[in-house]
């Protein structure tokens, strides 16, 4: 007997399950977090991919008391030990459910940033202008002309102002190039026409997006040739072809706030406004 028990013992050994003695309580846990929070400490950092400047981080961090690991060290290691997922999930819930004022966080928020990171930029821009007295004189109408042109309007640039760079770009000579293309293949429709059609197609863009396009304008059997359908314009093809363009970059445009065309508007004032900067380095 005492060698069959020593056998289980061996075979099934006891396992350490990490948890609070207890499930806290309400009041408990409301004090847990007037324990765990205080004002945020706030940082910039430039992140980069391959040493390639890839985002801007706005960081604010809430540092973890001592005295919780120390005095309570099994709620520490509830919270903050292999089951921190848990943790981390409930904050970015928390964030993406409140409110402040009726407003929504995840709206509120941003704009606030905004609001900041406008200020923030303005303040390089006096700094950029301050190299020297000549220099200084300029800054009060630097300021007032970015100030002019920074103010934020309803419509496309309070979403994504680089994909309306994007859209712009493509757009430019899309129409006539379609029209070119359409005028070129109104001929038979033989195997070796359908091929090269196909290939002027893809120099335009990317041939699920020439089928996503003319799904959205509503068109049937999508062969290369419903490009040169009648019922179609070479325009019209080409706004449908850049809202699927955006989609495919991850840019969902909200027709509510801004059309295609919008986007395109706002894309050639930035396109404009920075037609002047260098592309080099002297």
């Amino acid at each position: 007997m005492a060698d069959a028990l020593k056998t289980r013992t061996e075979i099934v050994p006891a396992q350490t399950i990490v948890r609070s003695p207890r499930l806290l309580t309400g009041r408990e846990t409301a004090a847990l977090q007037k324990l765990l929070w205080t004002t945020p400490q706030f940082s910039v950092r430039l992140e980069r991919k391959g040493g390639i400047a890839a985002h801007t981080q706005l960081v604010f961090s809430i540092p973890i008391p001592g005295e919780l690991r120390t005095l309570y060290p099994a709620v520490y290691q509830v919270i903050f030990g292999t089951k921190t997922t848990d943790w981390e999930m409930a904050i970015a819930r928390g964030f993406w459910a409140s409110e402040f004022n009726g407003k929504s966080l995840k709206t509120f928020v941003p704009g606030v940033l905004h609001r900041a990171f406008k200020k923030s930029v303005q303040m390089w821009l006096e700094k950029h202008w301050g190299q020297g007295d000549e220099y200084k004189k300029r800054i009060p109408r630097e300021n007032s002309e970015y100030l002019q042109h920074s103010e934020t309007k309803t419509g496309p640039q309070l979403s994504h102002p680089a994909a309306a760079l994007w859209a712009a770009k493509q757009f430019r000579d899309l129409p006539s190039r379609i029209a070119r293309m359409r005028r070129r293949f109104r001929v038979e429709h033989t195997g070796s026409k359908t091929k090269e059609l196909k290939r002027e197609i893809e120099k335009l863009f990317p041939y699920d997006i020439y089928v996503s396009t003319l799904h959205k304008l509503r068109m049937s059997d999508i062969t290369p040739w419903t490009v040169v359908d009648p019922l179609l314009r070479p325009r019209q093809i080409a706004l449908t072809a850049i809202e699927c363009g955006l989609l495919r970059r991850g840019y969902q445009i909200n027709s509510k706030k801004a059309s295609v065309r919008q986007y395109i508007e706002l894309g050639n004032k930035l396109l404009a406004d920075l037609a002047r900067i260098p592309k080099r380095i002297s």
